[in-house]
């Protein structure tokens, strides 16, 4: 009996198959753990970057220097669309997770795999759930951060 009613399926067949998945899986963990370091690391800048801009020009230097003042706009507007990009591409990455997981579950229920004795990776809810919070968390802080010191400038130069 094979699967979904083909031929039988060879162990070595099967065993590329998860091999492939095990790396697809790899891919996509080292994906986020990338993209949750670029965050961290881009958002320090720019946080940096802000700061410099702010005290460098003080209060009354946004307005004899327009670029300072385009700037203090500017910077939070990329602070704002860079965590905004890595929560796309962490639901995109869960969704690939998903799918790699539920494939590497059917070949595993396959009863040909039966015979393998390959390790069960089934994780609980909650450890999928603790395990991608900080990629989550990260972003949605940034958002945060990012939209109240905006929301500040902004006010700032309308009451002015």
């Amino acid at each position: 009996m094979g699967h979904e009613g083909g031929p039988p399926v060879n162990e070595n067949t099967l065993i590329a198959k998860l091999n492939l998945i095990a790396s697809k899986t790899e891919h996509e963990d080292n994906l986020i753990g990338q993209r949750t370091t670029l965050l961290v690391t881009s958002q320090s800048f720019l946080f940096a970057a802000f700061v410099g801009i702010a005290v460098g020009v003080g209060a009354e230097g946004a307005y004899r220097l327009p670029l300072a003042k385009l700037l203090l706009v500017v910077v939070p507007l990329l602070g704002l669309l860079l965590p905004f990009l890595v929560l796309l591409s962490l639901i995109a990455a869960s969704f690939s997770l998903s799918y790699w997981r539920t494939e590497r579950e059917r070949i595993l229920h396959m009863p040909e795999a039966k015979e393998l004795d390959w390790p069960n990776l089934e994780r609980s809810g909650t450890v999928n759930v603790f395990g991608s919070a900080l990629p989550y968390a990260a972003s949605f802080a940034f958002l945060l951060a990012w939209g109240v010191i905006l929301m500040y400038v902004v006010k700032a130069f309308l009451t002015s």
